[in-house]
């Protein structure tokens, strides 16, 4: 009969001593299967989550489109479609988080979006250049625009460790 048992499983240790049972035996083997088990569990259940998720290759083909539209609307006008991405550095109580994006030509409107939802849409109004916040997920957001470049103010817009889409409209002449 084992003397010992290990700390995390209660398996048997036994020392010199000791008599062996089979039976001894038989239990540590049915612990170890119930142990695997459960992580084979565990590992299936994140495969699931992970399957519903885009993947990358979906994410590449989007990001091919929006570089054919881009070239398209490019030629069109005065404005340029850029897009980019961003990971959240702020807790979800931050509501004073700022996360400035700076663009290449000034921008004039954005969508940003986490995770396959949207966030919000912002957009500067008129000849005054007075951002406004045209709709969002129903959180506070303030935005601000100067230059090339627009500073978002609400924790929603910065979460720690999520990855964010923009796609912005950018005036080609400034």
């Amino acid at each position: 009969m084992s003397t010992n048992q290990t700390p995390n499983y209660n398996l048997c240790q036994w020392e010199a001593e000791d008599k062996v049972l089979r039976a001894e035996f038989n239990a540590d083997n049915a612990k170890i299967d119930a142990g695997i088990k459960a992580v084979d569990r565990r590992v299936d259940s994140l495969s699931s989550t992970v399957a519903g998720k885009a993947s990358t290759s979906a994410l590449a083909g989007l990001q091919s489109v929006v570089n054919g539209q881009a070239a398209a609307i490019a030629r069109l006008g005065n404005c340029i479609l850029h897009y980019s991405t961003y990971i959240g550095t702020a807790d979800y109580t931050d509501y004073t988080s700022q996360r400035t994006l700076t663009f290449p030509h000034r921008p004039v409107a954005l969508l940003l979006m986490h995770d396959g939802e949207y966030c919000g849409l912002f957009a500067v109004q008129g000849a005054n250049s007075v951002p406004v916040v045209v709709s969002s997920r129903s959180y506070a957001c303030n935005c601000s625009w100067s230059g090339n470049s627009v500073t978002l103010t609400s924790s929603h817009t910065n979460l720690k460790n999520r990855t964010y889409f923009v796609a912005a409209l950018l005036d080609a002449e400034t």
